[in-house]
């Protein structure tokens, strides 16, 4: 199997948005100023739509600003899957930390988008379905993450010859766009709740 990171097209698809207006992300962010990924009210009048900067987060840090009137109940990151899925089935669009788009900002810039807010956001611009950041590859943060889009699925091993199974190489380093390495860690258990 082939993994890769969502465009920033497939990104917005996935969240529900329509087609929006733009060649690049530059162009497309922030173009609709109405839709969040809960509705149009603002601030979320209904708790636990996505994690960002809440009542949790003001009570750890009374000194911060926050998103007043909102509490998801997680100070920093939550657990994946604490919120409820969209109607494709997808959790944690919004808030908990911005993903890594494949696409550049625009033609002429080396950095690359990210979408969905973070924990640590409350600004109603940053939580706005179509706002973007835009970061260096090499730019690090407790905010920032990824998901990746199964690319691409390859047939089953070929009987060889000799009636013995062809095999793959397994254990390979992986390389994204972005020029983060991923190494395989062998899995010695069941699976883990939030991963």
């Amino acid at each position: 199997m082939t993994y890769r990171l969502p465009t920033d097209e497939e990104w917005s698809r996935a969240l529900g948005m329509a087609k929006e207006e733009g060649a690049t992300p530059k162009e497309r962010g922030e173009n609709n100023r109405m839709d969040f990924p809960w509705g149009i009210d603002f601030p979320p009048s209904n708790a636990k739509v996505a994690n960002y900067t809440d009542a949790a987060y003001h009570d750890k840090f009374p000194n911060a600003l926050w998103l007043e009137g909102y509490n998801d109940g997680y100070a920093m990151t939550s657990p994946v899957g604490s919120f409820a899925p969209n109607a494709f089935g997808i959790c944690d669009l919004a808030g908990n930390v911005w993903e890594w788009c494949e696409d550049l900002f625009e033609p002429t810039s080396a950095d690359h988008v990210l979408r969905g807010g973070s924990w640590n956001h409350f600004g109603r611009s940053l939580l706005l379905s179509s706002a973007r950041l835009h970061l260096a590859p090499s730019y690090r943060s407790n905010n920032n993450g990824f998901r990746v889009v199964l690319a691409h699925v390859f047939a089953a091993p070929v009987q060889a010859a000799s009636g013995t199974p062809a095999t793959a190489t397994k254990g390979a380093p992986f390389v994204n766009t972005l020029g983060m390495k991923f190494v395989p860690v062998p899995i010695t258990g069941g699976p883990t709740s939030g991963q």
